[in-house]
């Protein structure tokens, strides 16, 4: 699988403290290994991210990520809590 981070999300991670930074990455780590662990509580969204998928990183804070073509290449659009995001 590749996973390819937006320059969105990668200014997004820049701004968060090394305690959530470490989250991200146990959440990225996760997801290479399976994307659909239950841990992640992966699932697709509506609304303006219509096409979309989030993973939970902690509690409040969210990954999202478009699939293109198939899923083997993956996009890390954005990160934040649920009042960031939605």
């Amino acid at each position: 699988m590749q996973v390819f981070r937006h320059k969105n999300f990668a200014k997004q991670y820049r701004k968060l403290n090394s305690k959530k930074q470490a989250l991200v990455d146990t959440a990225i780590s996760l997801f290479y290994e399976n994307p659909f662990d239950e841990r992640l509580r992966n699932h697709p969204l509506k609304g303006k991210y219509k096409g979309c998928n989030s993973i939970d990183a902690a509690f409040d804070l969210r990954i999202i990520f478009k699939q293109e073509k198939n899923y083997f290449i993956v996009i890390l659009l954005k990160i934040g809590n649920h009042s960031q995001l939605y």
